[in-house]
């Protein structure tokens, strides 16, 4: 068995938990992004069996996608998800809630505790280049020209570089060699 085994995340519907780990996982993982959750109420088990029990997500794109949890095991209080291809299709952070459902009486409750997982590329998904999310902001510059600030647009690459966290513009056309850039977004550096 090749899953990362990791420890089980503790979530309570009355007390707020420290933080739980970051799980991660890569784009070509299969069937191996696996995790345990431990729903508790005051530190004490309690029986969730008769209870639907949902796995909400919101993407890095800001998609909620929901998964409902089938697996219980009541003698040890776990549920056990294993992500699908779609929770787990884009690189970043990955924020999680549990909804809890008793479907006769339509109460629901959501434990004080979220928890994320995060998805790192790898070169078996694609080369090692992070997917560009089409809805994302674009990052702007800012130019001094001739004593005035514009906004121009540059033809150019962006490489992510992993080491630093920043995304690197790199010129592919030839530019005007008097404009300067005055501001940039502090998670990018220009070549």
């Amino acid at each position: 068995m090749l899953d990362k085994k990791y420890k089980a995340i503790e979530l309570d519907l009355v007390l707020e938990r420290k933080r739980n780990p970051l799980m991660k996982f890569s784009l070509s993982d299969n069937q191996t992004s696996d995790f345990y959750i431990n729903i508790t109420r005051n530190n004490g088990k309690i029986d969730l069996t008769d209870y639907k029990v949902t796995l909400y997500v919101k993407t890095p794109k800001k998609e909620i996608i929901n998964k409902q949890l089938l697996s219980y095991d009541k003698k040890s209080n776990l549920f056990y998800c294993n992500l699908d291809t779609d929770f787990k299709n884009v690189v970043g952070k990955y924020l999680c809630e549990i909804l809890i459902e008793d479907e006769d009486t339509t109460e629901k409750i959501v434990p004080l505790n979220d928890f994320y997982y995060e998805v790192k590329d790898d070169i078996i998904s694609g080369g090692g280049n992070i997917p560009v999310d089409p809805d994302a902001p674009v990052t702007t510059l800012e130019a001094e020209y001739d004593s005035t600030t514009q906004t121009l647009k540059f033809n150019c690459d962006a490489e992510y570089d992993e080491s630093t966290g920043k995304v690197i513009l790199t010129y592919n056309t030839n530019h005007d060699t008097n404009t300067k850039v005055s501001s940039l977004d502090a998670n990018c550096e220009m070549k």
